[in-house]
């Protein structure tokens, strides 16, 4: 990015790192919504691949006109179904089996819950380092997830839990994923594995739709355009837009901004769906939101 367009008070470097979380950010928040909407035509698993299939097939085809490799190096063969398997066939799958059980928002929370995965297995396997502000913050973080899953966690509603657990599961799915990407050195090879990764991913989600016998996709112009908006906006975009971050970042401070989904994620679901969020979400929300600014702001202090 040109100097001269850089934030005021910010390197370019910095800039380009924020308008690319913000795309992130504000795509991913809205995906739940598209998700719910979408599975009044397609069963949550075959949706769920199809998706990921388009996305990846699409990376490839960008990686292609643009002179990258389709392949990506041999030493990251044996990566990409580890990271499929986490980064894609997991995190998807669950992604799109939990809002029919927790509603848009409560899923949108908890599937983006990533950030205290990240920074836990970051620490274990990548020795990334805790600040005492990322301890502030994800020890604030981890009050409002505990919160917000209280009711569920009473058993009280077997539905809302199970779509806790799956939402959960998206997220430790997602952390996992993150932190073996970066861990690894992708360099020219960033499209190529990106592509195969959500391609591989799919695949395992289709044939596990086609195991179960999830019924026909009823196909539709307006699911063919939620699922271009899913597989390319969402899924391809923003899928190498993030191992792009994590080659430059670590994956502990990258991960605190995605805790900005949910909190956008419960607006979107509130305007659009008209789901009214608990008083214990909305305490929970609002003490994850505190925890990233807290993070950002002791961040740009230094």
């Amino acid at each position: 990015m040109n100097p001269r367009y850089a934030i005021a008070g910010l390197s370019a470097g910095q800039t380009t790192k924020l308008v690319i979380l913000a795309y992130i950010v504000l795509v991913s928040s809205a995906c739940y919504l598209l998700i719910l909407r979408g599975l009044q035509a397609a069963p949550p698993l075959a949706f769920g691949g199809v998706r990921t299939v388009l996305g990846g097939t699409f990376i490839l085809l960008v990686a292609w006109l643009s002179g990258q490799p389709i392949i990506p190096a041999k030493k990251l063969w044996k990566w990409i179904p580890l990271v499929a398997l986490t980064a894609t066939t997991l995190t998807f799958g669950s992604m799109f089996l939990s809002p029919s059980f927790a509603g848009a928002g409560l899923a949108s929370i908890l599937g983006n819950a990533q950030p205290f995965f990240i920074a836990l297995i970051a620490f274990m396997f990548l020795n990334e380092r805790l600040s005492r502000q990322q301890l502030i913050a994800l020890g604030c973080g981890l009050i409002g997830i505990l919160i917000i899953i209280l009711p569920s966690a009473a058993g009280q509603d077997n539905l809302l839990l199970t779509g806790t657990l799956l939402a959960l599961t998206t997220s430790l799915a997602a952390a996992i994923g993150t932190v073996l990407g970066r861990h690894l050195k992708l360099a020219r090879s960033l499209l190529a594995f990106s592509g195969w990764q959500l391609i591989v991913g799919g695949a395992a989600l289709l044939l596990i739709s086609v195991g179960i016998s999830e019924p026909n996709i009823q196909w539709s112009s307006e699911f063919l355009a939620i699922l271009v908006l899913l597989g390319i906006f969402n899924s391809a975009v923003t899928t190498c837009a993030w191992f792009w971050l994590l080659q430059k970042e670590q994956a502990g401070s990258l991960g605190i901004f995605l805790l900005l989904i949910p909190v956008l994620g419960v607006l979107w679901a509130l305007l659009f769906r008209g789901e009214q969020p608990q008083p214990n979400a909305i305490l929970g929300g609002l003490l994850i939101l505190g925890a990233v600014v807290y993070q950002e702001y002791r961040n740009y202090q230094r």
